[in-house]
């Protein structure tokens, strides 16, 4: 098990042109979002190098994000952080996060490109 901190995550819809309409997520409490993530180390078969990879869990979409997408990833709180990494928790921190938890806005459809700089922080502004 593992964590994955960021500042906001991006989703997409079908915009009316029928081009995907990319939309930026945060917490409105300005908090880092953390995802519950899982991890593995393994070795390549190929080159013999050890690989750490790493997937994010996702659930169902909360009332506030399922009008962009209808899944999210699982955001955990504060105090669900520990029990999470140590395996004290289960199934039921795997759920939509709490009304309330998440803001977010349209952005430019430059982030689709794969030149877009990924530094560019006008890349997560209203657009």
């Amino acid at each position: 098990r593992c964590i994955i901190p960021a500042s906001g995550y991006y989703e997409w819809r079908k915009g009316e042109d029928g081009g995907r309409e990319p939309h930026y997520f945060r917490r409105v409490d300005g908090a880092v979002i953390s995802m519950a993530g899982l991890y593995e180390e393994w070795k390549d078969p190929a080159t013999g190098k050890i690989v750490t990879s790493a997937t994010i869990i996702v659930t169902d979409a909360s009332e506030e994000v399922a009008h962009i997408h209808n899944r999210m990833p699982v955001i955990l709180e504060q105090d669900q952080i520990e029990k999470w990494l140590f395996g004290k928790s289960g199934v039921e921190v795997l759920k939509p996060a709490p009304e309330g938890t998440l803001q977010e806005h349209r952005v430019s459809r430059r982030v689709n490109s794969s030149r877009a700089d990924e530094n560019d922080e006008t890349l997560i502004e209203p657009e």
